[in-house]
C-alpha cells in the first residue's frame, strides 16, 4: 500500500476507526507568560457553516482584557497582508493559587504538578541525589496530565515508564503507557537536565529512532508488499518504506550525528541508476511516488542534499571521501537534468510541487485537483530552496573532487537562484515569504504562506538577519504551535490543511535560533513537548488549534493519518534539544556548539537546574560530552542567556570551529551561559482562538466567469463563489492592477492596446477583517471575440509513428504511444500572429494514480521553420497522470512564430526526456505502471493547444472560396474548372479543381463511392518553379492494387465514404507523404469539417491547405478510383489518358496555380 492511499483509506474509514475524539480545549496551562490565556470556542468547518453567512465584523474580535492591559487589535493595512504581530508581553500573575512563590522568579505556567527535582550539584555532602527515588513526577497540559517514573540503572542509563491521561490516537497504546531503557552503546545520547520529564522525552525520542531503524522496509506498492532488504530508517509507525524527502529532512534534522552509516546506507538507497533497458548508470536521485505520476511534477527530490550534506559533515574523512564519490554522480546528474526539464530561465526558478506539502488540495488551490498540470508548472518556494541547497552541495562536492569547472558553474547557478528566490518570493509588504507562484499564466506571489519554505529560506542565508526576525515574528501561530500553512484552507480535511507537524516546528525552531528569536524558541518548543508528552510517542502530525491528535469536524476531521514514532518528527525533537538548545552546529569548517537557551524554558522547564549535560554527541568518530552551566537564576523571561565561557577539555575554544583532528576520542565540553545583557522580547504573532473562522481560514477562492471587450477596456465578471466580508484583487499577467473590488463586473481600461495583446487575468479574495487572502483563481485570458485566436489541432492533424488509433472518451487519440521511437509530427502549422505564442499539448494520461504513481509523460517538443528547416523552439511537455477523459493540458511553452511563415511541429522521446519509471529502484514497484525491466512513458496525445500572447495580427481572406456541405458542391465551381475524366463508371462522373492563395479546392463525382471502401486517389507533386523531367514510379498498394504512375510524387489525397473501416488504422482519408520508407499518412480529414460527403454518396468535396503540399507554385497532377474488380481495377481517370494500370511517360496534368484557372490552360501530359 502507498502512502497516499494510506492517507485516502484512513480518510474513508475514519468515522470507525478514530479514537475518542478529545474534549473542548481548556484554557492553556503551558503558554508562556507573556501569551493571553482566554476562554476558547473552537472553530471547525461543521460551525462555519453555521455563521459565515451572518454579516462580518470589519475588524478582528477584541481578545479579553488581561489585567489592566488591552491586548492589540488586528490592525487593517496593505492587501494581502495578515495579522500584525502580538507583542509578546510580561503579564505573568502572581495572585494564581497553583504558582508558589519565588524569591526572584516567578514560574511560568505549564510547570503546575511538578516537584521540585534535586540536581547532583545542589546536593551537599551525601553525594548526587538520584531524582529516580523522588518519581513519579506529574506535568499538566491543560486538562491532561503526564506522568514519568524512572529506575536508575549501575551503568548510568535509566529505566522509564510514561503515562498520560490524554485520549491517544488509535488507541494506541491501550494502556496509555510506555516504557523503555536509555542505551549505553553506541549511537546513544543521553540527557540530563535536571527534569526527569524532560529527560525522558528525550529518551523517548532515542528510543524511537532505535524503533525506526531497521533491517528491511516494505511498502505495498514495492515488491508485492514483501520486505526489501535496507538497513534503512523507515519512515514510521505507519510507514514502513524509506521515502526520499522523510529520510532526507529526518537525516538532516538529527540521524546524520546518530548514525551516520546508517544514514550513507538509506541515503544510498534512494539513488538510483537507469534500468537496463533506459541504457543503465546517470544514477540520480529518486523521487518516490507522488502527484500526477511524480517527476517533475513533484520535483523536490533535491532534498536528498540536504541529509548528504549534513553526512558529508558529519563523517570522518575517508568515510566522507567514499560518500562524495557515489553521491557526487546522482546529484550532478539529478541537477543538470532538472534544469533540462524543469528550470524557466525566463525568471530563473525551478517548477514543480512544494516539498513535503504534496496532497494538492490540502496547500493548492481548489481547481488543480484535477488540473494537474498546473502543479507541474507551479514554483514553490520549499521547493526551489531545496534546488539551491542541492546546487550548492553539487558545487562543494566538485571541489572535493577537484571539478573545477562544475564547481564554477554550480556556485554561479546557486548565485542566480538565491538571487531569484529573493526577488520572485519575498512579499515586502507584509514581510513574508510567498508559499509559491502558482502557475505560468498567472506568475504571480501569492499571499498564503507555509513554514517549511520561510524556515528553509532563512536558514539557507537568503534572508538577512533582519529579514529573518521580520518573518519569524509575522507568520501567525496558534496558542499550540505553528501550522505548516496560513491560511487555513477552507473546506478541506485536516492534515498538512489545519495541522502542526512537529519536523516542520523543527526547522522553525533552527530558523528562529539563527535569528534569535527566543520568544519564538520557546513557544515552539513548549508546542513539540507538548505534543511528544500528552500522546506518549512523536506523532506525525496535530489540528493546529487545539494540538490534538484527532478533531471531530464532519467530513473535515483529522488529521486524516497521525502515524506514531513518525521518523522527521522523531528527528525534529532531537534537533530541538541537540542543534537549539545545546547549539550543535556542523559546516566545511568543522564543529561548534553555540546554546539558545530561552530564560523561559529556563524558567519553566528548569527552574531547579543548574546544567544540563547531552552525552555520547558524535563528530566525525569523535565523542561529546556537552554540559550546559546555566546562571543564577534572575527575575524576567525575555530573550535568551548569552554565552560566556566554552571549554574543550580544559582549553577555551569560545566561538572556534573544532577541526577533528583536534579533538580526543572522547571529549568533554564545557559551556558557561550568563544572563543577557540587554533583554528584550521580540514580537510573535499568535493569532487567539475564537468562533470567527475568517481569523484562521482563506476565502473561497473567487473566480472570472466572463471578459469580453468593453468600450473603455476589458470588462470581467467576477464572482465570489458565495463567500462573504471579501474584496478582491486583480492580477494581469502577473502583477496586481486592482485592490479593493467587490464582485460583479470590472473594467481595465489600462488594457487599450488588447488588439496586440491576449491579457490574461487572475483574482484572488480577503476577508476585509482579518486581510487572510485565497488563492487565486483559475487564470483566464482573453482571446478575442468567440476565442477566435486560440488555435486547437486535433489527433487528425498528427502524422504518427507507433500508437493505434483510438478514442478516449470523445476524443480521438492515439494510444498505446510513446515507447522507443514513437514520434507525432503535425507537417504545416501557419500562425495567425507574428508573435509570441503559448502553446500546450492536449492529452490523456489513465497510467495510475493522480497521486501515487510514477508515469507522468516526458516528451521532447520541436518546432521548426520549414522555410529554413531551423529549430526555433526546443522544450519538455510535462503531462500528469489525468482520469479525465477530455483534453488535459501539459505545460506552457513559449514560442516565437512569424505569420508569414509554416511550422512543423514534433513530439518525440530522446535522451533527456525521463520519468521515474526509468530508473532501476522501481524495477520493485508493483502499484501500477513502470515497475519491472521496463520503461514506462506511454501517453494518449490528443492535439495542440496554441493563441498568441502578444503581436501583430494578420488578417487571412483565403480559406472560404468555396464552400463546401455536401449539397451541390460541383455546382460550386465554374464550369471551366471542371472536368470529364476517362474510364467512366457513369457518364456524370465529373473532377473539379479550383485553388486561393493557400488552398486547393477539389470534389470528385462517381458512382464507384456507392462501394464505401473504393478509394479516388489523387498523386501531387509539386514545385516552386519549372519541373524537372518526370520520371515513373508506384502509388499507394491499396486492394492489392498498385497504381503506374507517369511521374514521381511526394504526396497522395485520398478520399473513400468509409474513412475508418475499424481495423485499427483509424480514419484513412487525408494527405499521404511518401517517405524513405514507403507511404505515410501525414494528416487525417474529419468528416463533415475536412471533406463533405453528398447524400447520394456520389460526390466527396475537400480542401487542402497548400502548406500541407510544401506551398507548391506549380503542380503535376493525377488520380484515380481503385475499383478493385478483375478487369475493371482502375476508373474515373484523371486526366483522361491517365493509365494506372500500365506504365506510360504520359497521363498526367502539370498546373500553374496563378490567375489563369480553366481546365483548358492545364498542361496535359
Amino acid at each position: 500500500m502507498n502512502r497516499y492511499t494510506w492517507i485516502v483509506l484512513s480518510f474513508v474509514f475514519l468515522g470507525l476507526q478514530h479514537c475518542t475524539p478529545p474534549s473542548q480545549d481548556e484554557p492553556n496551562q503551558e503558554t508562556t507568560p507573556q501569551e493571553q490565556v482566554v476562554e476558547r470556542e473552537v472553530v471547525s468547518i461543521e460551525a462555519r457553516k453555521e455563521v459565515e453567512n451572518e454579516p462580518p465584523k470589519e475588524t478582528g474580535d477584541e481578545p479579553p482584557k488581561e489585567s489592566n492591559e488591552k491586548k492589540q487589535e488586528p490592525q487593517a493595512h496593505d492587501a494581502g497582508e495578515p495579522l500584525q504581530p502580538e507583542p509578546v508581553k510580561d503579564t505573568r500573575d502572581a495572585s494564581r493559587p497553583d504558582i508558589p512563590e519565588q524569591a526572584d522568579d516567578d514560574i511560568p505556567e505549564g510547570q503546575e504538578g511538578v516537584p521540585e527535582m534535586t540536581s547532583p550539584e545542589q546536593t551537599k555532602d551525601t553525594g548526587p541525589v538520584d531524582p529516580c527515588l523522588s518519581s513519579p513526577y506529574k506535568q499538566t497540559f491543560d486538562n491532561d496530565t503526564v506522568s514519568v517514573s524512572c529506575t536508575s540503572n549501575s551503568n548510568g542509563t535509566r529505566a522509564y515508564t510514561l503515562s498520560t491521561t490524554h485520549s491517544l490516537r488509535d488507541n494506541d497504546p491501550a494502556s496509555k503507557q510506555v516504557q523503555f531503557t536509555e542505551r549505553n552503546n553506541t549511537p546513544s545520547l543521553i540527557l540530563r537536565s535536571g527534569n526527569v520529564m524532560f529527560d525522558a522525552l528525550f529518551a523517548m525520542a532515542i528510543e524511537e529512532t532505535w524503533q525506526n531503524s531497521v533491517s528491511a522496509v516494505q511498502d505495498g506498492s514495492f515488491n508485492n508488499n514483501q520486505p526489501v532488504t535496507c538497513a534503512c530508517y523507515q519512515t514510521g509507525a505507519k510507514w514502513t518504506w524509506a521515502w526520499t524527502r522523510d529520510t532526507a529532512y529526518a537525516i538532516d534534522l538529527a540521524f546524520a550525528s546518530f548514525d551516520p552509516q546508517r544514514s550513507v546506507d538509506t541515503l544510498l538507497f534512494k539513488i538510483s541508476p537507469r534500468k537496463a533497458s533506459a541504457g543503465g548508470q546517470d544514477t540520480q536521485i529518486v523521487q518516490d511516488t507522488g502527484t500526477g505520476g511524480s517527476w517533475p511534477v513533484s520535483s523536490d527530490r533535491v532534498v536528498w542534499a540536504l541529509g548528504a550534506r549534513r553526512v558529508a559533515q558529519m563523517l570522518a574523512q575517508s568515510d566522507r571521501q567514499s560518500f562524495v564519490q557515489k553521491a557526487y554522480p546522482a546529484l550532478a546528474n539529478t541537477i543538470e537534468l532538472d534544469r533540462k526539464m524543469i528550470f524557466d530561465p525566463g525568471d530563473g526558478l525551478y517548477r514543480g510541487e512544494q516539498s513535503f506539502l504534496d496532497w494538492r488540495e490540502q496547500s493548492y488551490p481548489s481547481w488543480t485537483k484535477e488540473q494537474l498540470w498546473h502543479i507541474a508548472m507551479s514554483k514553490a518556494l520549499s521547493t526551489n530552496v531545496t534546488h539551491l541547497i542541492a546546487i550548492e552541495l553539487a558545487a562543494s562536492f566538485a571541489k572535493d573532487l577537484g571539478k573545477t569547472q562544475e564547481e564554477t558553474k554550480y556556485t554561479t547557478w546557486a548565485n542566480a537562484l538565491r538571487k531569484a528566490i529573493q526577488n520572485r518570493f519575498y512579499l515586502p509588504s507584509v514581510g513574508l515569504y510567498s508559499t509559491m507562484i502558482t502557475t505560468t499564466l498567472d506568475p504571480a506571489a501569492v499571499y498564503k504562506y507555509d513554514l517549511l519554505g520561510s524556515a528553509l529560506t532563512i536558514l539557507s542565508g537568503i534572508a538577512d538577519v533582519a529579514t529573518a526576525k521580520k518573518v519569524i515574528s509575522g507568520y501567525p501561530h496558534s496558542d499550540k504551535g505553528p501550522p505548516v500553512i496560513w491560511p487555513q484552507q477552507p473546506f478541506i480535511p485536516i492534515y498538512h490543511n489545519r495541522a502542526l507537524w512537529p519536523f516542520v516546528t523543527a526547522y522553525w525552531l533552527r530558523a528562529a535560533k539563527r535569528a534569535g528569536h527566543a520568544e519564538a524558541v520557546t513557544h515552539n518548543m513548549r508546542s513539540m513537548i507538548r505534543g511528544a508528552a500528552l500522546n506518549l510517542s512523536n506523532m506525525e502530525n496535530f489540528e493546529f488549534l487545539q494540538g490534538a491528535n484527532y478533531v471531530q469536524d464532519g467530513q473535515y476531521s483529522g488529521p486524516v493519518v497521525n502515524s506514531r514514532r513518525q521518523l522527521w518528527s522523531v528527528a525534529g525533537y532531537i534537533s530541538m534539544i541537540q542543534d537549539v538548545l545545546f547549539g550543535l552546529e556542523v559546516s566545511e569548517q568543522g564543529v561548534r556548539f553555540q546554546p539558545f537557551f530561552p530564560r523561559a524554558i529556563r524558567q519553566s522547564w528548569f527552574a531547579q537546574s543548574n546544567e544540563l549535560t547531552l552525552r555520547g554527541v558524535v563528530y566525525k568518530g569523535k565523542s561529546f560530552d556537552v554540559t550546559l552551566r546555566l546562571p543564577a537564576k534572575a527575575s524576567g523571561t525575555a530573550g535568551a542567556y548569552d554565552v560566556d565561557t566554552v571549554v574543550l577539555n580544559g582549553s577555551d575554544v569560545k566561538g572556534k570551529w573544532l577541526t577533528a583532528a583536534q579533538l580526543q576520542a572522547q571529549n568533554t565540553l564545557i559551556i558557561t551561559l550568563s544572563q543577557p545583557a540587554n533583554a528584550t522580547n521580540d514580537a510573535l504573532t499568535i493569532v487567539k482562538n475564537s468562533a470567527d473562522f475568517r481569523l484562521f481560514w482563506s476565502p473561497r477562492e473567487p473566480s472570472i466567469t466572463k471578459i469580453e471587450e468593453d468600450t473603455s477596456g476589458l470588462k470581467l465578471t467576477i464572482s465570489n463563489n458565495g463567500e462573504q466580508g471579501v474584496t478582491h484583487d486583480i492580477y494581469r499577467d502577473g502583477v496586481r492592477v486592482a485592490t479593493g473590488i467587490a464582485a460583479g463586473t470590472w473594467i481595465d481600461k489600462t488594457a487599450a492596446d488588447v488588439a496586440k495583446r491576449s491579457y490574461c487575468y487572475a483574482v484572488d479574495a480577503g476577508f476585509t477583517s482579518s486581510k487572510n487572502r485565497s488563492h487565486h483563481s483559475l487564470p483566464t485570458c482573453y482571446l478575442g471575440k468567440s476565442e477566435v485566436r486560440l488555435k486547437q489541432l486535433s489527433a487528425y492533424r498528427f502524422e504518427a509513428k507507433g500508437g493505434k488509433w483510438g478514442t478516449s472518451g470523445k476524443e480521438e487519440t492515439y494510444l498505446q504511444w510513446g515507447d522507443g521511437t514513437d514520434s507525432l509530427e503535425v507537417a504545416a502549422i501557419r500562425p495567425d500572429w507574428t508573435g509570441t505564442y503559448a502553446l500546450q499539448i492536449l492529452y490523456r494520461n489513465p497510467h495510475g494514480s493522480l497521486t501515487s504513481s510514477i508515469a507522468c509523460a516526458t516528451k521532447k517538443l520541436q518546432i521548426i521553420d520549414n522555410t529554413d528547416g531551423k529549430v526555433v523552439k526546443e522544450g519538455y511537455v510535462v503531462m500528469p497522470t489525468s482520469q479525465q477523459l477530455s483534453q488535459a493540458r501539459s505545460n506552457v511553452l513559449r514560442v516565437d512564430l512569424r505569420s508569414d511563415r509554416t511550422y512543423r511541429l514534433r513530439i518525440e522521446n530522446d535522451n533527456i526526456v525521463h520519468n521515474m519509471t526509468y530508473l532501476e529502484h522501481f524495477s520493485l514497484f508493483t502499484g501500477g505502471p513502470g515497475g519491472g525491466t521496463k520503461t514506462f512513458n506511454q501517453v494518449e496525445i490528443q492535439g495542440v493547444r496554441m493563441f498568441p500572447l502578444s503581436g501583430t495580427e494578420t488578417t487571412r481572406t483565403t480559406g472560404s472560396l468555396l464552400a463546401f456541405n455536401g449539397n451541390n458542391d460541383l455546382n460550386k465551381y465554374a464550369s471551366t474548372q471542371v472536368s470529364t475524366p476517362g474510364v467512366l463508371l457513369e457518364t456524370w462522373e465529373r473532377f473539379g479543381l479550383d485553388w486561393d492563395q493557400d488552398w486547393l479546392y477539389i470534389t470528385i463525382v462517381s458512382k464507384g463511392f456507392e462501394a464505401d471502401l473504393k478509394v479516388f486517389t489523387l498523386y501531387v507533386e509539386p514545385a516552386q518553379g519549372s519541373f524537372s523531367a518526370a520520371t515513373q514510379s508506384k502509388g499507394v498498394t491499396y486492394l492489392n492494387q498498385t497504381a503506374e504512375l507517369p511521374f514521381t510524387p511526394k504526396y497522395m489525397l485520398g478520399v473513400r465514404l468509409r474513412a475508418d473501416n475499424s481495423d485499427g488504422f483509424g480514419p484513412w482519408n487525408g494527405v499521404w507523404r511518401k517517405d524513405t520508407n514507403g507511404w505515410v499518412l501525414q494528416t487525417r480529414w474529419r468528416a463533415a469539417k475536412d471533406y463533405f460527403v453528398a447524400g447520394d454518396k456520389h460526390t466527396i468535396s475537400y480542401r487542402v491547405h497548400r502548406a500541407e503540399l510544401g506551398w507548391p507554385q506549380r503542380i503535376r497532377l493525377a488520380g484515380h478510383l481503385v475499383n478493385g474488380v478483375a478487369a475493371n481495377e482502375w476508373k474515373v481517370t484523371v486526366p483522361s489518358n491517365h493509365t494506372p494500370w500500365k506504365a506510360s511517360n504520359t497521363g498526367y496534368y502539370e498546373i500553374v496555380l496563378g490567375s489563369q484557372k480553366a481546365v483548358s490552360v492545364w498542361t496535359k501530359k
